[in-house]
């Protein structure tokens, strides 16, 4: 237990208590997103892809080793890929099958990339180091991986507000609701984090918001 700080061998509970259960050994899944927002600077001249990385999450795997937590950590990356087209005429049919349409008309492509999956790790420097190396091909892997479609409509990388957001939050949500099933009794705990170069709005499709 611990009081304001100070590691305690005994305390007293009564109705004023605040109990707060953390885990060592959670079921993390920490999402990044990869939106047009991760190639600017901010006022400092730091690319925001780059304070995600070797700001908050050095940052956050320090104090996992500091605190020895052994967490169960899948990192995915995720974006959404916007098609200039105004019909599916201008989708050559061989892609169609990928692309999706909005609320507002726009044809889109939701990407994910898992980097780690249900990694115990003691050392993450060569997994952030491998975070890097996917940012440095992610455009050409990502935007332009249909750039040989002949008649292939212009495509760009969203920003955050216009991606992906509750769709990647369904994704774990769909895996921490079966976690009793085969269940494994070294983790406990289960966490959702989304790093995202946004402020934090989002636009999202009703029917979707109301289903989160």
């Amino acid at each position: 237990m611990w009081s304001k700080g100070d590691r305690l061998a005994s305390g007293l509970v009564n109705k004023d208590t605040k109990v707060v259960f953390r885990s060592a050994t959670g079921m993390v899944v920490i999402f990044i997103q990869m939106s047009a927002e991760m190639w600017q600077f901010d006022i400092h001249g730091d690319l925001y892809f780059e304070k995600a990385i070797d700001g908050f999450l050095l940052d956050l795997t320090r104090k996992w080793k500091n605190f020895g937590c052994n967490h169960d950590v899948t990192i995915v990356l995720f974006s959404r890929t916007i098609y200039e087209a105004d019909s599916w005429e201008q989708i050559p049919k061989e892609v169609q099958h990928c692309i999706q349409r909005d609320q507002r008309g726009r044809f889109y492509e939701d990407v994910y990339r898992v980097a780690i999956q249900n990694e115990r790790l003691d050392d993450w420097t060569s997994t952030l180091r491998l975070l890097k190396t996917y940012f440095s091909e992610y455009t050409d892997s990502v935007v332009k991986k249909h750039k040989t479609v002949p008649h292939m409509p212009n495509a760009y990388n969203s920003n955050a507000a216009q991606g992906n957001f509750l769709q990647v939050l369904n994704l774990s949500m769909n895996v921490f609701e079966k976690h009793f099933t085969d269940r494994s009794f070294d983790r406990t705990g289960q966490l959702s984090v989304v790093v995202t170069p946004g402020v934090g709005v989002f636009e999202v499709e009703r029917e979707l918001m109301n289903l989160t």
